[in-house]
């Protein structure tokens, strides 16, 4: 199952497909991540990956690699992207827990921002997509996560 479930993650992130992404989510999916914070259902997260693909629509990522234990599929994985005229690329994990059926049902996402802030500083080319697609949350939508996926 969690080999299957790497090869989709691949696939829809090389697509850059939402429906992809959204074939593998839960109805009551909880995704945590920097940037984009805490989302809740389907229908959140549709429209939080909707408005990324907005601001980034050549986002990739390449797996580097994985592993599971007691339950939890861990995705190492570098995301690849063109913004404001020049290559953008960073390492990141993700944290699944996943159903009976290989939908995700939890996703806690780590990587550090800051690379990511500085470039799109240094390009100002690429502020107005960014402010349109809206990705950051603002202050009142963005929630705690409410239990940890490891150890918890």
């Amino acid at each position: 199952m969690y080999a299957e479930f790497v090869e989709h993650f691949q696939a829809a992130w090389a697509a850059s497909d939402l429906d992809r992404h959204d074939a593998l989510w839960t109805d009551d999916v909880e995704l945590h991540q920097p940037v984009l914070g805490s989302l809740y259902g389907r229908e959140a997260c549709t429209k939080a990956f909707s408005r990324l693909f907005e601001m980034a629509p050549d986002l990739t990522v390449h797996v580097d690699g994985w592993s599971e234990k007691d339950g939890v599929l861990l995705i190492s994985f570098t995301f690849h992207t063109r913004f404001g005229g020049s290559e953008l690329s960073w390492p990141a994990v993700d944290a699944f827990r996943l159903d009976e059926e290989g939908r995700v049902v939890r996703r806690d996402s780590f990587w550090d921002p800051l690379p990511v802030l500085a470039h799109l500083l240094r390009h100002p080319s690429a502020w107005a997509r960014a402010l349109r697609a809206r990705v950051i949350p603002r202050l009142q939508d963005r929630e705690v996560a409410r239990r940890p996926i490891v150890g918890g």
